[in-house]
């Protein structure tokens, strides 16, 4: 098998899982890799389905061996992180989002997944400076924006929280996820604020 046809394999796996066909992906990219073991592409695209299934075990496994033929790869950096914070291990992931920003500095996946275990850690203040301090213009990217908002959420200012949610959506051009996740969160600020019609009805969108 060619470079071009794991790439095309990958490429397939990839398709499958973004139309919701996450078990049709896990077999082609098993099958994949019982002939191309050495495909650290296709371990950490089984860890991001395992990870989409619950399945976090078996997405870090999967993970440290993509790892172990690339530790240089920040997204499978970011995705470790993610999967750490998704069984509690937040200092672990918090790591290894620092790890993908020392090779990214600009990466997204990893700054949104830090501010977003930060969150989780009961640390809302330093979530927001981080992402402050990023140098990139937070509020303009959507899934930054998105984090930001919950942050901001959790400190009580629902006001700008709702601003912020509200230059991003309907997110027509957006994947599902990030439209519903900008939907709940417009809802808990409108609901914060007191505006309860207006927070059942970014509830529904969401739902």
């Amino acid at each position: 098998m060619t470079a071009e046809q794991d790439r095309a394999v990958r490429h397939q796996v990839m398709v499958l899982l973004q139309g919701g066909q996450a078990e049709a992906a896990q077999a082609v990219c098993e099958e994949h890799l019982r002939s191309r073991p050495r495909d650290h592409e296709a371990m950490a695209m089984l860890a991001q389905i395992h990870f989409r299934k619950g399945r976090f075990d078996e997405a870090r496994r999967s993970l440290t061996k993509a790892l172990a033929r690339d530790s240089k790869r920040a997204d499978y950096q970011a995705l470790m992180g993610e999967v750490l914070t998704h069984t509690g291990r937040y200092r672990e992931a918090i790591k290894r989002y620092d790890r993908a920003l020392n090779i990214h500095p600009r990466f997204e996946g990893a700054i949104a997944g830090k501010a977003e275990t930060l969150l989780r850690m009961g640390a809302p203040e330093k979530a927001v400076r981080f992402l402050d301090g990023t140098g990139l213009p937070v509020d303009r990217h959507p899934l930054l924006a998105l984090v930001k908002a919950k942050t901001l959420g959790r400190l009580g200012e629902f006001e700008a929280a709702k601003a912020l949610v509200d230059r991003h959506l309907p997110g027509k051009r957006l994947a599902s996820e990030h439209r519903r996740s900008l939907h709940f969160v417009a809802g808990d600020a409108a609901e914060g604020m007191g505006e309860l019609d207006a927070a059942a009805t970014q509830y529904a969108a969401g739902n």
